[in-house]
């Protein structure tokens, strides 16, 4: 028999997973897709969950992030170009960082990945004209932003879940 608890929690894990992964590809709305596996959790389980105080929090949190990290792109960023070299040096950087450090190796090799990538691109000629150096901060702020909360939140899950 299957039990529903298991269930609930690995559909919520994987929610958490894509997630993550949406946090560095551009075209995948990381923290709402998080935020999708707190609600779901949050349905099948009912009480034996994170409260609806708990849900509402983090859906508030989770557009707070989606509209800042607009913010500061349309105030100064420019997302990277799916699957563009910044792309491919951060999720390369969070392979490597992941299986040579672990968790805190997933974040500092794929902001590292993305900036190599960025700035190599960047000496290749006619790739930067026009494109502020601001522009690439204020990307990697959203990015690291974006990132933070959404880690900040997953963990704040499995704190509030019921013994």
């Amino acid at each position: 028999m299957i039990d529903v608890a298991s269930v609930a929690f690995a559909i919520a894990c994987g929610f958490f997973t894509i997630g993550l992964i949406g946090c560095f590809m551009p075209v995948l709305p990381g923290p709402l897709i998080a935020w999708l596996g707190v609600f779901f959790h949050h349905a099948i389980m009912g009480i034996r969950s994170v409260d609806t105080d708990f849900v509402f929090l983090a859906l508030l949190a989770t557009l707070s992030v989606q509209i800042l990290e607009i913010l500061l792109l349309l105030g100064g960023g420019q997302r990277f170009r799916p699957f563009g070299t910044g792309v491919i040096g951060g999720l390369l950087g969070a392979v490597l960082g992941t299986l040579l450090a672990g968790a805190p190796g997933l974040v500092v090799a794929a902001v590292a990945g993305a900036i190599a990538f960025e700035l190599f691109d960047r000496r290749r000629p006619g790739t930067i004209e026009g494109i502020r150096f601001a522009r690439f901060v204020a990307g990697l702020a959203a990015f690291a932003f974006k990132l933070g909360c959404t880690v900040g939140a997953i963990t704040a899950f499995f704190v509030a879940l019921p013994a």
